[in-house]
C-alpha cells in the first residue's frame, strides 16, 4: 500500500491543528493512532496547550504523564488556575513540566501567594516563569506575588498585569542584572498600576528596576478613572522605542 509523502501528512495535520475546534482534534485523535510515526507529529498539536482550571484537570493530566511522561515536552502554552487545596497531582504536573517542557507561554491566576501557596508550589511557578523559553506572561488575580521573580525572566517580551498586588523586595535584597527582562508589550489594568510602578521603580532596591521597560514597543492601559495617572507617566517616561499607546476604558 502507498503512502502520502511525509511533507503532505505534516501539511494534514497543521492544517488540522489551526483552528482547534472539536471535530479536528477529534480528527488528530484519530490520526495519531493510524501508525507509530504519526503520535509524536500529532502530539505536537494535541498536547500544546494544557489548561489546568480544576482539580480534576491536574489529575487527569497528571495521571497522563504518569503513563507517558513524554507529553510533557509537546506542552508549549500553560494556562493555570490555582486553587486550594494544592494536590499531589499538581505538585507532579508542575515536576513534570520543569524537567521537559519548553514551556513559551505562561497564564498565572491565584488568590494568595503567600497565604494559600506552599514553598514548593510557590518555587515551581517562580522556576516556570523564568524558563528562557519563556516569552509571553500574564499574571492576574495574585495578592503578595513577588516582584523579584519577574527579575529572572530574561526572555520575556509580551507582560500582562491584571488584579495584582505584587510583593516588594525585601530590604537590601539583591537582584542579579543578569536576566532583567526587557519586554517589548505591556498589556496592564488599573488596579495593577502598582505593581508595574514597583517594577519600574529604581529607588527601592540597588542597581535598577526589576524590569527594563525602556524598550516597550506597545503599551496598553485599562483606565477606569483618572487615577493611576501618575504611574502610567512613569512608566511612558522610560520608553525610548514606544510606537503604539492605547488606553482602554469608558
Amino acid at each position: 500500500m502507498q503512502t502520502l509523502p511525509l511533507d503532505i501528512l505534516l501539511y494534514i495535520i497543521d492544517l488540522l491543528a489551526a483552528d482547534r475546534n472539536y471535530e479536528d482534534i477529534k480528527s488528530l485523535k484519530i490520526l495519531s493512532q493510524v501508525c507509530k510515526s504519526m503520535v509524536p507529529l500529532c502530539r505536537k498539536h494535541l498536547f500544546s496547550s494544557l489548561i489546568l482550571h480544576s482539580e480534576l484537570d491536574s489529575e487527569r493530566f497528571s495521571n497522563l504523564l504518569s503513563k507517558n511522561p513524554d507529553i510533557a515536552r509537546y506542552v508549549r502554552f500553560l494556562v493555570y488556575v490555582v486553587y486550594n487545596p494544592i494536590s499531589d497531582h499538581e505538585l507532579n504536573v508542575l515536576d513534570m513540566l520543569k524537567k521537559r517542557s519548553p514551556l513559551q507561554s505562561i497564564q498565572l491566576s491565584s488568590l494568595s501567594w503567600n497565604a494559600d501557596l506552599p514553598e514548593l508550589m510557590r518555587s515551581s511557578l517562580v522556576f516556570l516563569i523564568q524558563l528562557p523559553t519563556v516569552t509571553f506572561l500574564n499574571i492576574h488575580t495574585f495578592e503578595g506575588f513577588p516582584a523579584t521573580a519577574l527579575s529572572g525572566c530574561g526572555n520575556l517580551i509580551d507582560l500582562h498585569l491584571g488584579k495584582l498586588n505584587m510583593a516588594p523586595p525585601e530590604v537590601n535584597q539583591v537582584i542579579s542584572r543578569s536576566k532583567i527582562p526587557t519586554p517589548a508589550s505591556l498589556v496592564i489594568s488599573s488596579d495593577s498600576y502598582g505593581s508595574a510602578a514597583l517594577l519600574n521603580s529604581a529607588s527601592l532596591h540597588a542597581g535598577g528596576p526589576i524590569v527594563d521597560f525602556s524598550r516597550l514597543q506597545k503599551v496598553m492601559f485599562d483606565v477606569e478613572c483618572r487615577g493611576g495617572m501618575d504611574q502610567i507617566n512613569g512608566l511612558i517616561k522610560v520608553t525610548t522605542r514606544l510606537e503604539g499607546f492605547y488606553l482602554n476604558g469608558e
